[in-house]
């Protein structure tokens, strides 16, 4: 019927679908980002192309009623985020490859899927895990021979960060030393993650994430042991290390370099009231670096994507049916199961 939304069905044929894993389609990805066709050309034929959801009858919903994702939604979205991640061309040269198979919008549809499923579902889920520092703070990632011990993420990035919240900065509550400053204020801080290294084992998560942040091979082929690394980590004041968690707010590059403006997708809160930018400095003694900027912008692409597409809130709804309290087990991080096969649950649930 003219008008009537569509909602496709969540299980895939990966035999027939323009997927990380299909090589014809992959091929034609590669040939047009090889192309010699500039980058704005290329983001113009895939609007253009994405101009036939607009039709009459063209709506196309992922998911099942009352839970699902606007696949027009989710594709632009994907646009916007990559010009902050860097993978700008990749993005619009799958875009272009889809639309140009037999049957262009059912394929942009399955395209939509897939980052869906591979990119967007583990990555919000790997944040939904509270069990991580246990088992990572215990990861010695290299040896301080001047004073005879190990230093670990959480002291190294306190360390370089001063003791400091990079936002607010209040002091580390667990500091030893006193700052030679007047009355100084102290409360609890965390050593936040930019990223979560869980995503480091998923083959599919880290091939798509590598064509949309436009990640270095050495970055690749180091990945893990990258996440692990203090360039991985800034202090957080407890509050704001959940906000950034929940991908309430990201952080922007600016021009100058380690610096940085707040983005908020939700209502600021009293603990970052005023706050308006982070100035990263190095205040180590063993010349730790500051936080990647491709971690950074990898976080802010990931969470523009999730507000603007909607998928956010669908996602945390999946998560808050099926795993206690909307937290995912340790265990079930690395999981590259299950968001189709829990939003079909849902459907079924409600019968």
């Amino acid at each position: 019927m003219p008008g009537e939304d569509t909602t496709i069905s969540t299980n895939r044929d990966a035999s027939s679908t323009p997927t990380h894993s299909d090589e014809a389609f992959t091929a034609s990805v590669l040939a047009i980002m090889n192309s010699p066709t500039q980058t704005t050309k290329l983001v113009c034929i895939a609007r253009a192309a994405l101009r036939a959801f607009e039709l009459s009858g063209m709506n196309r919903q992922i998911g099942v009623p009352g839970c699902s994702i606007d696949v027009y939604r989710l594709v632009n979205a994907m646009l916007e985020g990559a010009k902050i991640s860097g993978g700008e061309r990749y993005t619009v040269s799958a875009i272009i490859a889809a639309a140009g198979c037999h049957g262009g919008i059912h394929n942009l549809t399955i395209l939509a899927q897939e980052w869906l499923f591979c990119l967007l579902w583990p990555i919000k889920k790997a944040f939904k895990n509270t069990e991580h520092d246990a088992f990572e703070l215990i990861r010695p990632i290299f040896h301080d021979a001047e004073v005879g011990r190990r230093i670990f993420f959480r002291d190294a990035v306190a360390e370089r960060d001063g003791h400091q919240c990079v936002m607010t900065h209040l002091w580390d509550i667990e500091y030893k030393y006193a700052p030679k400053i007047e009355n100084p204020e102290y409360t609890c801080l965390d050593a936040a993650r930019i990223l979560r290294r869980s995503i480091s084992t998923l083959p599919a998560t880290l091939d798509l994430l590598r064509h949309f942040a436009a990640l270095p091979k050495d970055l690749v082929d180091d990945f893990s042991a990258q996440l692990d690394a203090p360039e991985n980590g800034m202090m957080l004041r407890v509050e704001l290390h959940i906000a950034y968690d929940r991908f309430w707010f990201c952080l922007l590059a600016t021009e100058e370099i380690n610096v940085y403006t707040i983005r908020w997708f939700s209502d600021v809160p009293t603990a970052a009231a005023g706050v308006r930018e982070v100035r990263f400095t190095n205040h180590s003694r063993h010349g730790t670096p500051l936080p990647n900027p491709k971690f950074i912008a990898i976080h802010a692409a990931i969470a523009h994507v999730l507000h603007l597409s909607g998928a956010g809130e669908v996602i945390d709804a999946v998560i808050d049916r099926f795993f206690e309290n909307g937290v995912v087990p340790a265990d079930r991080v690395a999981d590259d199961d299950d968001m189709a096969l829990r939003m079909s649950l849902l459907d079924i649930d409600t019968h």
